[in-house]
């Protein structure tokens, strides 16, 4: 899949908007337009970005945060029988259950009944 995860938009990395990211109590050193990860040549910002493709099995967590779902509704798609295993979801051999992002398209490209 060629989606990312990231907890901050990709398009705008706008010095105004990484400024809601400053630590608080912290001030930028050029003013409120100033890259607020830099002072004095050190990372201040705690943040952490993670870009990485997804893979075709992800963990409820992982699937929530790329389709917009909760962890819960996941839960209850799966406890309710709207997933099936198998089509939706699997579980690992450690009993893990993993979403299938492809059934997850598919799913989602299904008419209302």
């Amino acid at each position: 899949m060629d989606q990312l995860l990231s907890s901050q938009p990709l398009e705008d990395s706008s010095p105004q908007q990484n400024t809601r990211h400053m630590p608080s109590g912290a001030r930028s050193p050029n003013g409120p337009h100033a890259d607020p990860r830099q002072h004095g040549g050190r990372i201040t910002d705690d943040s952490i970005v993670i870009r990485a493709p997804l893979g075709r099995y992800v963990r409820p967590a992982v699937a929530a945060a790329a389709t917009g779902l909760t962890v819960k509704a996941i839960e209850r798609k799966i406890e309710d029988g709207k997933w099936i295993e198998g089509r939706e979801y699997r579980r690992a051999p450690d009993g893990r259950i993993y979403i299938d992002m492809r059934g997850f398209e598919k799913w989602v490209e299904t008419e209302a009944a």
